[in-house]
């Protein structure tokens, strides 16, 4: 991607659980899982900073320029992912919802370093952004 975190508004951590926190973020799935959520990203040219695939949870920092919102994002992000992750792993379509309806989001100023420090330490995803 083309873009830096330097040339967008503002840098927000996410942080989303499957459905009753379930541990469904594993092995094969985690990886695709994180292929959605990159394809989304990259749709709609937002940098994605760290990410960080728990079994029951995801950490996502991402730098966006206040194109769209919050809610939108994460219902795309979710909803990609839930969508083809059905698809490709019959398994889960036996879970009535895959994510919980809930997230946190908080904007991060002066500390993104530690925040994306913190998620990298956090997951089974590599970095995808070096900041200064």
């Amino acid at each position: 991607m083309s873009t830096s975190v330097k040339h967008h508004e503002v840098v927000l951590h996410f942080v989303f659980t499957p459905k009753y926190r379930l541990p469904l973020l594993v092995g094969e799935v985690a990886r695709r899982c994180e292929q959605h959520f990159r394809q989304v990203c990259d749709e709609l040219d937002i940098e994605i900073i760290a990410l960080a695939i728990m079994p029951d949870h995801v950490h996502l920092l991402i730098a966006e320029s206040r194109t769209i919102t919050r809610a939108y994002f994460v219902q795309r992000v979710k909803g990609r992912a839930s969508h083809h992750l059905r698809q490709e792993f019959p398994d889960l379509k036996k879970i009535k919802a895959f994510w919980g309806r809930d997230y946190f989001v908080r904007s991060v100023g002066g500390g993104r370093q530690a925040v994306r420090k913190y998620i990298e330490s956090q997951g089974i995803t590599a970095p995808t952004h070096q900041e200064n």
